[in-house]
């Protein structure tokens, strides 16, 4: 948006600041160098004398413009002859900035020369520049009876000669549009003018706001600019005008055009990327959505030398590369979304020099669906290509086919992804430690250097692997994660594949994803090996993910001291595990929708044994045919217990061992447990216990829960407990309770609740009822209290007739679905002087609040689905910062 239209979307009337700024430019060295006629000169002179008389009087036109109506509508005439000095200037730009550009393209020195115009078309341009200053000049003077009608009084308004005493306006953020705005004029004058230190501002092209060429006279921006909406530039004359060539203090630059490609003109787009070519010290470029074939010659060009990242993303049109092989400081270059680029070749490499991409880094081709080839050039041997290239990724290229480079001595990382087409050499790139290759032709392996050290290789729907038999008798290989997705041909021991990857391995995690043909994961029966995986020794982390054959983990596996963690995902097949074919220091299992796994048993055969389970934590989710967990006892050493959805699972062990670790046990949805073990008030680390839709639990054990350590314990849809543990009251450490939807429960021990709690939440009437019988103030520790559905027929909360109060340390309230809830007890509320936020979430008949005092410290106040009285609304929630009520 331009400058006078920004300030013309204040309320008041603010030309001060433009008068200076156009004063500025009228006092500058290159317009008094470029207006070579006496007469224009003359004209400029007695144009800037009126302008200094105006500018003399503006502070107090715009001081009394509120109150004296004609003084404002002499600032808005004023106003509206500023568009015409505005114009006149921007013309003046345009013609200097478009010698200055012709003499430079001729080779100018760098050092300025005095501006001599060629004679006819200097002498045409000056009579039509002196024509327009007349005009303006006659008009100040017809504003000049209303100005001495007012009486405006003049002020001191001396200001510096030199343009650089000022601030200049620069790097500005500047909205699409701008309508009446009621903020103070000085903060968008501020917005305007004032030098933002950041360095980062977005400038759109709209339609009917703001032109480009307004940013000529900016001379002073730097960091980074966005220019977007490039679309609406009709006149490319407009991009020349910007002069950003003349800008060196923009680092990086964003040219964008908008996403919809309908009714654009290519041959348009392309003089507009002509017109913004940027100055020589630019460091990043970014082009995106452009619609142009071919781009500006200067892309790529030589004089570029500080470019160090190109972006060209989402330009469907474009048939050819640009030529930035030579660059010498470039690192990243991303290619994305080029739709009509067939091949890569010579031309992105430049003219054959003793290196290319000398400092390239970073080199990404990204959804390029007519890419076929990449030609490399013929170089001479002492010449290198991508000779510091870390980093390849190519994506999304379906028909490219042949090769990528194979020497790329610097190369860390390389992705290729939905390449279906493409050959991909695992090369002995000696610095090479992530491989992530996915739905690719083929892979060919040709070798590692010795001690070769990985930490990520993935491979996923790869068609064909192969490997020249003398790459078979492999050095040592350190890689710390394996991925293999769907890839048959790799895992098949016939092919020699899988034997060439893992044996040599020192291998840390492996994930194995959709082998059909796995059965075992070892290979002690007479089974064909294609239907095995033999685990390398030294695995620590192992993943079996939708292996729909696997029916057992081998025996073998038992002797592996390394692996600490298995996890298997919807391997349905599988039927049973035991002890005896886990490894020995397994600490983590993790069992995940295997439909069929009927028996998990982790007991000893001999309790005393030197190898006893070390089982640490344990989590099975779906599988609905389990019905046991061990025969006997849970392992000692466990402290994580999570089961859900195992339907027909009726017990999770018939005890649990006095100097047991456990330390939280969740059990959700699990319909058939009746109870739960054993001795668990003896467990002196338990800390969490949650149970959640175990609909056929009745009780717990007599000898209840422990009293020292328990700090939450939460119960939710269990519709057939009876009664909540005996020892409740005495569980001391007890922090947080729940008890949401359990009808059944509606006993309540006679000695209550641990006071300590801090937290509280309740569902249901029968629970809620007695509770708030005992006493809700007797929890002086409690901070955080949710109640919902606590009486269906209670219009009042707490309700009066039970004479109930808060705890006065409640800082937070949810009151949820009292459906004939009318008012918040003001005896209830009279002691919450801590309370900060209260929320109401279905109570429709609700219609008052407490007194105003008994919300004094209530910081946010959320209602849904209440018809408050308007006193309500008023003073009484006035002073409360944050209020959202909603009906």
């Amino acid at each position: 948006m331009p400058l006078l239209e920004a300030l013309s979307a204040i309320r008041e009337v603010v030309v001060s600041k433009v008068i200076d700024f156009f004063l500025d430019k009228l006092a500058s060295s290159d317009l008094l160098q470029f207006a070579t006629e006496k007469e224009v000169q003359q004209e400029i002179q007695k144009l800037n004398k009126e302008l200094k008389e105006i500018r003399a009087v503006l502070d107090d036109a715009e001081e009394r413009q509120m109150k004296e109506h004609p003084v404002k509508d002499w600032l808005i005439h004023l106003q509206d002859l500023a568009y015409d000095v505005e114009d006149v200037l921007d013309e003046f730009a345009t013609e200097m900035g478009s010698r200055n550009l012709m003499m430079e393209r001729r080779g100018s020195s760098s050092k300025r020369p005095r501006l001599i115009p060629d004679s006819y078309k200097a002498a045409m341009f000056n009579r039509d520049m002196m024509s327009k200053i007349k005009y303006i000049f006659a008009k100040l003077k017809d504003l000049e009876p209303q100005k001495n009608k007012w009486q405006l009084r003049m002020m001191d308004c001396e200001r510096p000669d030199r343009q650089e005493e000022r601030v200049q306006p620069t790097s500005v953020e500047i909205e699409t549009q701008v309508y009446g705005r009621d903020e103070d004029k000085r903060e968008i004058l501020d917005l305007l003018l004032k030098s933002d230190e950041e360095g980062n501002f977005v400038i759109p092209i709209v339609e009917k706001g703001y032109q480009i060429r307004e940013l000529q006279d900016l001379s002073c921006l730097k960091g980074q600019l966005h220019i977007s909406g490039l679309q609406n530039i009709v006149e490319p004359r407009d991009a020349w005008m910007a002069k950003l060539h003349d800008k060196p203090r923009i680092d990086k630059l964003e040219l964008s055009w908008r996403e919809d490609f309908e009714n654009r003109i290519p041959a348009l787009e392309k003089k507009v990327l002509d017109g913004l070519q940027p100055s020589k010290k630019l460091k990043e470029l970014a082009i995106s959505f452009y619609c142009g074939a071919t781009l500006a010659d200067w892309v790529g060009d030589s004089f570029f030398d500080d470019l160090q990242s190109l972006c060209l993303g989402d330009c469907p049109n474009l048939m050819s590369l640009p030529s930035i092989g030579k660059l010498p400081l470039l690192k990243k270059v991303r290619l994305k979304g080029l739709g009509s680029v067939t091949r890569v070749g010579v031309e992105l490499f430049g003219d054959i020099a003793p290196c290319a991409f000398p400092s390239l880094e970073i080199l990404q081709f990204e959804d390029m669906p007519k890419w076929e080839k990449w030609s490399l050039p013929e170089v001479e041997e002492e010449a290198k290509t991508f000779p510091r290239l870390r980093e390849l990724l190519i994506q999304k290229c379906p028909l490219l086919s042949g090769s990528i480079p194979e020497h790329l001595p610097s190369l860390e990382k390389l992705t290729i992804q939905d390449c279906e087409k493409l050959r991909v050499p695992i090369e002995s790139f000696p610095v090479l430690s992530e491989i992530t290759i996915q739905r690719c032709h083929e892979v060919v392996y040709k070798g590692f250097t010795e001690d070769s050290s990985f930490k990520r290789v993935s491979f996923t729907g790869i068609s064909k692997f192969s490997c020249a038999p003398e790459c078979l008798r492999l050095r040592n290989i350190t890689v710390e994660s394996l991925e293999i997705d769907n890839c048959e041909g790799l895992c098949s021991f016939r092919e020699n594949s899988w034997g060439w990857l893992t044996q040599p391995m020192s291998l840390r995690i492996l994930k194995i994803r959709t082998y059909g043909k796995l059965v075992s994961t070892g290979a002690e029966d007479v089974r064909e090996e294609s239907m095995q995986v033999k685990i390398p020794n030294n695995i620590e982390h192992m993943t079996i993910i939708n292996c729909q054959r696997l029916e057992k983990l081998s025996l073998t596996l038992h002797c592996l001291r390394s692996v600490w963690m298995i996890e298997l995902y919807s391997c349905p097949k599988l039927v049973y595990l035991a002890r005896n074919n886990l490894p020995l220091n397994l600490k983590v299992l993790k069992v995940y929708n295997c439909g069929n796994l009927q028996s998990l048993l982790l007991d000893e055969e001999d309790v005393n044994s030197k190898n006893a389970c070390l089982l640490q934590q344990l989590y099975i989710y779906g599988c609905d045919s389990l019905k046991q967990i061990n025969r006997g006892e849970l392992p000692s050493t466990l402290k994580e217990l999570g089961i859900c959805r195992c339907s027909k699972l009726e017990s999770i062990g018939q005890g649990i061992q006095d100097n047991s670790s456990l330390q939280s046990i969740n059990i959700f949805w699990c319909d058939m447990i009746k109870d739960l073990p054993r001795r668990l008030n003896k467990l002196k680390h338990l800390q969490c216990i949650y149970i959640e839709h175990c609909t056929n639990l009745v009780s717990f054990p007599e000898s209840g829960l422990p009293a020292t350590s328990l700090k939450v314990f939460r119960l939710a849809s269990c519709e057939q407990l009876q009664a909540l543990p005996a020892n409740m009251h005495c569980l001391s450490s007890l922090e947080e309770l729940e008890i949401l939807d359990c009808p059944n429960v509606t006993s309540f021990p006679e000695e209550g609740i641990p006071t300590n709690l801090r937290s509280l939440r309740i569902r249901g009437p029968n629970i809620c009822k007695p509770i708030m019988e005992w006493g809700l103030h007797r929890l002086t520790s409690l901070r955080a209290l949710w109640i919902s559905n606590g009486c269906p027929e209670a219009v009042s909360f707490p309700q009066d007739e039970m004479e109930t109060t808060l705890p006065s340390c409640l800082t937070h309230l949810e009151v949820w679905n009292f459906p004939k809830l009318e008012t918040l007890s003001s005896n209830g509320f009279r002691n919450l002087t801590s309370l900060e936020i209260l929320v109401i979430i279905d109570c429709p008949n609700l219609k008052f609040l407490p007194e105003k005092d008994m919300l004094s410290s209530l910081l946010r106040l959320y209602i849904s689905s209440g018809v408050l009285e308007e006193r309500c609304k008023g003073d009484n929630i006035a002073h409360i910062p944050f209020v959202s009520i909603s009906y």
